[in-house]
């Protein structure tokens, strides 16, 4: 205690310095720059927001930057991702107490706090484990423990039985708390599931590409099933920029949807496209025959 007691004459030797929380439009000048120099396109707004969210901490607006920067795009849509941090990180502390449990119904009452689905538990539990328990025997049995939960949860869906959902959760969590011969201590890194950030990647990645071969089956009057089978042949016609503008102003193509196709040409093309759309809107204005 520096305030008064045996601290206090320490207190009087020290120099106090207050850190002030830094403002958002501190933050969020940092956030372009960091976006200039990293080559990140970014609207104005979703950077002012980002600085916004993190409430003066530098450190938080820039992991959140550099979460959803990672196609060195940043659109509006991406900020709902932002929207997760704070369910995040109940989950990473309810994750660190259940692995650190001493006892079945400590994990389980921490399950139950969290209130996240076994499935999607089991995915968070299988990827911070080896990172918490670092003996061998521990981590075999908790594995062990890990896999039966498992069963259950192949169980559930092959018989739309959710009954079973509380023997799988009891195993992942209690089970696994109590696999461990030894305590340990200290803080541990965890990370978000792999196989979650994988999934959620591919799933802009799907809706991408169902989205060009919808708008190719638009135009061509075929199923975007179709379409999603010509798709390669397609994108074989984009290698000539010219044509690319063209077939884009056509289809009505996104940028975002270019650079699917062609890649770092996507913005050259892009605007080729939209100068021809707009000749083309000028040409129907003008024509009064």
């Amino acid at each position: 205690n520096l305030i008064k007691g045996s601290g206090a004459e320490l207190r009087q030797l020290c120099l106090s310095i207050e850190f002030k929380k830094v403002s958002s439009k501190e933050i969020s000048s940092l956030l372009k720059k960091i976006c200039q120099k990293e080559g990140i396109v970014a609207e104005t707004e979703v950077i002012n927001e980002i600085a916004r969210r993190c409430n003066g901490d530098v450190r938080s607006a820039i992991n959140d930057l550099q979460s959803i920067a990672y196609e060195k795009k940043i659109t509006k849509d991406m900020l709902s991702y932002l929207g997760y941090r704070d369910r995040e990180r109940e989950i990473f502390m309810g994750i660190r107490n259940i692995l650190k449990a001493k006892d079945i119904k400590a994990a389980i009452r921490e399950a139950w706090r969290i209130d996240e689905a076994p499935d999607n538990l089991i995915l968070w539990i299988d990827e911070n484990l080896p990172a918490e328990y670092k003996q061998i025997n521990d981590l075999a049995l908790a594995y062990e423990f890990l896999s039966k939960a498992d069963v259950f949860l192949g169980r559930i869906w092959r018989r739309q039985y959710y009954g079973l959902w509380g023997y799988a959760s009891e195993l992942m969590t209690g089970g696994v708390a109590v696999a461990k011969q030894h305590e340990y201590r200290g803080f541990t890194a965890y990370h978000f599931p792999k196989w979650l950030r994988s999934m959620a990647a591919s799933k802009q990645y799907r809706q991408i590409r169902l989205g060009i071969a919808k708008k190719i089956g638009k135009a061509m009057h075929c199923s975007s099933k179709k379409a999603l089978e010509i798709l390669p042949m397609i994108e074989k016609l984009f290698s000539d920029n010219d044509l690319a503008a063209r077939i884009a102003a056509k289809l009505d193509l996104t940028e975002e949807e270019l650079s699917f196709i062609v890649g770092d040409r996507a913005k050259e093309i892009f605007k080729e496209a939209e100068k021809l759309k707009k000749m083309k809107q000028q040409a129907v204005l003008f024509n009064f025959k």
